[in-house]
């Protein structure tokens, strides 16, 4: 049996194409072929820096845009629009700061003083200055201040005079920087103004209307926005949003000003009615950005046909803070989304040790549960299917497909079912350190392996729902009403706690990593959708979804509606567990003055201390109580499993995602119907399980349990290519292996840089320890040396990958032939030295370009600033093995094992081998070839007969019969290692941790 497409819709990857260099119909037509080759139907056209032309927005680019239409039109093919150039949505490439300025985003800034005793304070008489006053040390008010007055501490203990100040927010933005049309215009765009957003629109999702909309819901899919914020993201972490009529609409709303309470958004104080004050601004806070912002997105794309998708920023519960003043709370503004969406920068997933934003943290790799799983539970709220993850962050040097796929297995796991990866048009100059580099990864040729596997794997998430009855409540109202603003508020460094009961983040992260752990699905439930549900006989009855248990993270204070509603499944009979504080307080929903809370619980059927040393057996126990499991997995290593049960009218389906290294050989029991078969998304092939319900998963792999297909004609599991638990090894192959033909290797070598008219050495993969100036000096002299031992290759050459070059001399003699040998791109260039070597030592001088781009006109360097500190330096190219800083002859063999230190440590792209062997009896006997767990891509041929490729870590290829001979088997085969191994320097100049180049050990097996 083979796989067939369950939900009806394409399930691919719909990439960022990521628009740089020059755009022209050549330029589009060869990379929609590309797409069309590997299986990519979608994509995303994504305007970047280093667009060179068409300028943004101008006819020009509407024409462009026009001729991608025409030609996706004659290949079948789907588009949607990134809404701005660059990043963040909310400038029209600068425009908006330029030609619009009263539509620029300003926010509230603290310049707070303290004075000592004895001192005296003079405040500003500045206009722009909203509130002035002096808090004691418990940060009490001892008194408002007016403009201009001198305030004397009489007081026997220092105070603090504070000044909440509206200020312009005037960085540097990407979406004003970049390309040939734009002119680093400060600013971005005031998000929470009405009148600011249909001005951008006007400027952006209109002028696509004028020129396009005959083809809109058709080709044109819809747009995509991209982490627009209500406070600036880059520097102003801890100021409070503010827009012109902020007051106004405030006062209107809930009856009371605001502007005298501005200091308690900043300060932890026990002033009255600070926290229903609070609740009431965040809340109004974020209503205001979902409804000003994303709101009319949505109703736009609405009336003409189109979906809106995009995501947020922060996504992650341990930035409760930053969440809130940068969007309120996500699910406002997921809300408003055709496709919900989320953000993925690192190569991790939820059990990593260490998480690309937050390494020093340690288990912070725990938030990325929620950030995947809260798009998915919006989503299935408002009736959507497809939930994006935006992870082109994961397209590095070293990025091999086995790690890639290990990376959208967690993603494809915890719910999502679009994955938005990155293709660049062009990688020329300082590109290839700014954009995915995955079309020039030696893997890429097998890349349609990927794309085929995701579409299966996320077939399955787009044809079903989460199979639960258990939610996990968002705590906004705790988290609005005991949260304030520090001076540290930040993603990355934060360390003022939170006022008493006010951390919802270390609750919640441990509930979703235990739910996770022990395979109990659960969706998360946002305030609003609560009130809005049904209570009947004991389930909250919302759309597609009933819950019997609801998990309270930190839910000390609750509002109004929210606690009637619980109070109300409670009473008929549903269960409450409470993790951290149990609800004691309640909120207003709709104060007409700030007040004190009121006391008020809800019936819990258990509260859990988060910090016990018990609390993940007890917490379990008490879920087991309320909602007994439809299934169990058991078996070392269990637990980093991850699960998700999905159910579509009587059919079922259970996906298993080993998560961590290591096989992990776990047991299924479960009350599911008893037809089932094993799916594997990376073939489509169904396999006859176990019996027992003993599952082997290989390292890195994923296996879907379809409940609905009969056994009866499918193939034991035993004989699938990647399982391992039925298998023996008949024998075992040598580790030696002859090279198979010609191959270019490639070294690094000791190299230095001249720098203030001296030579510096560069140490290996590292970044320069000065700074380029490409405006004063527009190019770099550096110079380098090997040594050769033997006979000089004749092939041996300098690769260059920068724009340009001039006066190479190798051993002192000028250099001037060399000819295109693309790497990166078409312009980079190779120059034949061997006529300039001898053996022994030899050195080069070159001086290289550097990147146009890098220069202050084009601001790239605000941002990357590790681009200035790059060196590109040519990289040395030939027939070699290279040991130490010498050049050698090549091998004749290699051994299995890490190929690095056998004289290929900088080699990227495929090493040809073979090996020639006579088969014992039980050799001949073997059914599978099998190589042990690695990422190195694999392609074999056994006696001419092509066995195909493995492309994830484990695995084996299937022997046909008759394929074996007694004497005098050739087998040959073709491994692929990582670009990283050679370019150790990627994005923004970040080191590459260098991945070993391994050829695994290969035996034959056969199943017991």
């Amino acid at each position: 049996m083979k796989y067939e497409n369950r939900s009806g819709t394409y399930t691919g990857p719909v990439p960022w194409w990521t628009f740089t260099g020059i755009i022209d119909r050549k330029a589009i037509c060869r990379q929609l072929d590309e797409f069309k080759k590997i299986g990519i139907e979608e994509f995303f056209v994504y305007p970047n820096f280093g667009l060179v032309k068409p300028d943004f927005l101008s006819e020009e680019w509407f024409e462009c845009i026009g001729m991608v239409l025409d030609e996706c039109v004659k290949r079948g093919m789907r588009f949607w629009i990134y809404d701005e150039l660059n990043w963040p949505s909310g400038s029209a490439g600068g425009v908006i700061a330029r030609d619009y300025p009263q539509f620029r985003m300003k926010s509230i800034f603290r310049d707070e003083k303290v004075v000592a005793s004895g001192e005296e304070f003079t405040f500003s008489a500045d206009g722009d200055i909203l509130w002035r006053g002096v808090l004691d040390e418990s940060n009490s008010l001892i008194k408002t201040a007016s403009p201009g007055e001198v305030y004397t501490n009489s007081t026997a203990a220092s105070v603090k005079a504070v000044q909440l100040k509206l200020h312009l927010i005037e960085e540097f933005f990407f979406h004003s920087m970049g390309t040939e049309s734009t002119w680093n215009q400060p600013g971005t765009i005031d998000a929470l103004n009405p009148a600011a957003v249909k001005c951008w629109m006007d400027l952006i999702h209109e002028r696509y209307r004028e020129h396009f909309e005959s083809s809109f819901g058709t080709v044109i899919k819809g747009f995509f926005f991209d982490e627009p914020t209500m406070v600036s993201a880059l520097k102003y972490t801890a100021d409070v949003p503010w827009t012109p009529d902020w007051e106004e609409a405030f006062e209107k709303r809930y009856n009371y000003p605001l502007r005298e309470r501005y200091w308690q958004l900043f300060y932890d104080t026990k002033a009255d009615g600070v926290n229903q004050f609070r609740y009431d601004f965040w809340r109004f806070c974020g209503e205001r950005f979902a409804t000003a912002f994303f709101k009319p997105m949505y109703d736009w794309c609405e009336k003409y046909g189109m979906q809106l998708t995009g995501h947020g920023w922060p996504e992650e519960p341990a930035c409760q803070r930053l969440m809130m003043n940068m969007c309120g709370d996500l699910h406002y503004q997921q809300h408003y989304m055709h496709v919900p969406g989320t953000d993925l920068l690192g190569a991790e997933n939820c059990f990593s040790e260490k998480a690309y934003l937050c390494p020093h943290r340690e288990k912070w790799a725990r938030n990325m549960i929620y950030s995947f799983k809260h798009p998915q539970s919006s989503g299935r709220y408002d009736g959507t299917r497809r939930i994006m993850c935006e992870a082109s962050g994961i397209r590095k040097f070293n990025s091999t497909l086995a790690e890639q796929r290990w990376v959208f297995d967690s993603m494809i796991a915890l719910g999502v079912n679009m994955i938005n990866s990155a293709f660049a048009n062009s990688l020329a100059g300082f590109r290839k350190f700014a954009c995915s580099t995955e079309s020039v990864a030696p893997s890429y040729k097998y890349i349609d392996k990927m794309i085929e596997y995701q579409t299966r794997a996320c077939d399955f998430n787009v044809c079903s729902r989460l199979k639960t009855d258990i939610a996990v409540l968002n705590p906004v109202s705790t988290k609005f009403a005991l949260t304030d603003i520090t001076p540290d508020t930040s993603i990355r460094q934060e360390t003022t706690p939170l006022p008493e009961g006010g951390d919802c983040a270390e609750p919640m992260l441990q509930v979703l990593d235990r739910l996770t752990r022990t395979h109990r699905d659960f969706e998360l439930l946002f305030e609003e959708v609560l009130v809005n549900g049904r209570v009947e006989n004991g389930k909250l009855i919302l759309p597609e979804t009933e819950f019997s248990l609801i998990i309270l993270p930190q839910a000390l204070v609750l509002d109004e509606k929210v606690h009637a509603k619980l109070a109300e499944f409670t009473a008929s009979g549903g269960k409450l567990i409470a993790v951290g504080d149990a609800p004691q307080k309640i909120l207003f929903s709709d104060s007409k003055a700030p007040a004190a809370m009121r006391s008020g619980g809800v019936d819990c059927f258990a509260v859990l201390d988060h910090e016990a040393a018990d609390f993940g057996e007890k917490f379990s126990q008490a879920v087991e109580a309320v909602s007994p499991a439809l299934y169990t997995l058991s078996g070392e290593g269990a637990d980093t499993v991850l699960t998700q049960l999905r159910s579509e009218g009587d059919w079922y389906g259970l996906m298993l995602c080993n998560a961590t290294a290591g096989e992990k050989t776990v047991r299924l029991t479960d009350k599911l119907p008893a037809t089932r078969a094993i799916f594997d998304p990376a073939t489509g092939e169904f396999y006859r399980p176990e019996a027992d319900g003993t599952i082997v998963i290989a390292e890195w792999q994923s296996l879907i349990i379809d409940f609905s297909v009969p056994q009866e004609g499918l193939p034991d599991v035993a004989n699938a290519p990647w399982y391992a638990g039925s298998k023996r090894s008949v024998m075992e192959l040598s580790p030696v292996w002859q090279v198979n033909g010609k191959f270019t290797n490639c070294a690094n070598y000791p190299k230095e840089a001249k720098h203030a008219g001296e030579y510096i050495e560069i140490p290996e993969a590292e970044l320069l320890p000065f700074t380029l100036d490409p405006d004063n000096e527009p190019e770099i002299e550096m110079r380098g040396s090997f040594n050769i031992d033997g006979e000089i290759p004749s092939d041996l050459r300098l690769r260059i990958c920068t724009e340009s070059f001039r006066d190479l001399t190798v051993n002192g003699s000028p250099v001037s032939g060399f000819y295109n040998e693309k790497i990166f791109d078409e312009g980079n260039y190779a120059v034949p030295i061997a006529p300039f070597c001898r053996q022994g030592k030899n050195t080069f001088a070159v001086k290289l370009t550097i990147a146009e781009h890098l220069k202050k006109r084009y601001g790239i360097s605000i941002h990357f600033s590790g681009l200035l500190k790059v060196l590109e330096a040519p990289v040395l190219a030939g027939h070699f093995s290279w040991h130490g800083d010498t050049v050698m002859p090549p091998p004749e063999t290699v051994t299995a094992g890490d190929l690095c230190p056998q004289g290929f440590r900088h080699f990227s792209g495929e090493l040809n081998l073979k090996q020639t062997f006579d088969c014992t009896k039980e050799g001949l006997k073997a059914e599978f070839l099998t190589f042990g767990a690695a990422e190195t891509i694999i392609a074999a041929k056994l006696n001419g007969c092509d066995l195909g490729v493995k492309v994830w870590k484990s695995g084996s290829f299937k022997i046909p019969s008759g394929v074996l001979k007694e004497c005098g088997n050739v087998l040959e085969v073709t491994i692929v290692s990582a670009m990283g191994n050679t370019y150790q320097q990627s994005w923004n100049g970040l080191k590459e941790i260098q991945k070993p180049f391994t050829l695994p050990p290969a035996r034959l097996e056969t199943v017991c």
